[in-house]
């Protein structure tokens, strides 16, 4: 007899060098992620290897992410400054743009070139897209509207209940206040129930979506060529620089702070998202329990 928790394992190279098909999948199958079921049971039935993995679109490619985030981050830069420097330039043009660079600093000192403005101006829409997903999971379905309605599901049966004990005469007198049908509370159990998979796969699709955003901005910095203008930048800083910047803060910022990009993808927009929940929150309790509500925030 097959057992079904001990598949027999599946062939090797599953994948047969095909482009992963998040982008060709149908609407029902992006929304509850059903195009990862041949690789989740493929890996069910034995340890994936490289051959398994699908290959990645052109667009999320390590060479095109570097190409994106360089474009933007030159694109911030001034007419003069627009070309990248190059690794084979010599000592003696390495000064003189040292020295360009510092006389340009002096007469525009508060000209900003900033590599986080590069990064959100090429992740966008992703970003906003994953900050609108996880708006809707946090504050509307899950803290919000779940509670209500189990509300209004729990003040149906208490009525239901005590009206269907009252004895002839009671309900009789009570007609005007009787609480409605079976089928109300079937209504708002399944959608109860419907909201819970709502908030589910809002919380899924967000999640997905975030760390997806997180590896793309990780790999865009960490395998930029900006960055390694900025290592041969820390190994020609004057000792007055190096003491204001250590070459190993610098080397810090480039491998640490890269790799937590992907985490601030994740978290990030918590830092918005959590006061609108704060309001929410508040206006629920004092709808509920009256202005007494304000003590508990305090």
């Amino acid at each position: 007899m097959k057992n079904p928790l001990h598949p027999p394992p599946a062939p090797p190279g599953f994948s047969g060098g095909a482009q992963i098909p998040e982008g060709s999948a149908s609407i029902l199958s992006s929304l509850f992620l059903h195009w990862l079921g041949p690789l989740l049971g493929t890996g069910f039935s034995r340890p994936l290897e490289q051959d398994d993995l699908w290959s990645l679109p052109h667009s999320r490619l390590t060479s095109h992410l570097t190409d994106e985030l360089e474009r933007h981050f030159y694109s911030i830069l001034p007419d003069e400054k627009q070309a990248a420097p190059s690794s084979y330039q010599s000592a003696d043009h390495v000064t003189r743009s040292d020295e360009t660079e510092k006389t340009e600093m002096r007469e525009n000192p508060n000209e900003q070139v900033s590599l986080l403005k590069a990064i959100y101006r090429q992740f966008f829409w992703q970003c906003w897209y994953t900050g609108s997903l996880t708006l809707i999971a946090l504050t509307e379905t899950l803290p919000t509207l779940t509670p209500l309605v189990t509300k209004a599901l729990l003040t149906w049966l208490t009525d239901s209940y005590v009206f269907f004990h009252l004895s002839p005469a009671e309900k009789q007198e009570s007609l005007s206040s009787e609480p409605q049908g079976i089928g109300y509370g079937v209504g708002v159990a399944i959608g109860l129930f419907f909201m819970q998979q709502g908030a589910s796969l809002m919380n899924a699709h967000s999640s997905k979506f975030a760390m997806s955003l997180g590896l793309s901005v990780r790999t865009a910095v960490r395998f930029s060529r900006i960055i390694g203008c900025i290592t041969r930048k820390s190994l020609r800083l004057s000792a007055r620089a190096r003491l204001e910047h250590p070459s190993g803060q610098i080397f810090t910022m480039i491998s640490t702070d890269a790799d937590r990009a992907d985490k601030f993808c994740i978290y990030g927009h918590h830092l918005w998202i959590a006061p609108i929940q704060l309001i929410i929150t508040a206006g629920l309790l004092i709808a509920t329990l009256g202005y007494s509500a304000l003590v508990g925030l305090g």
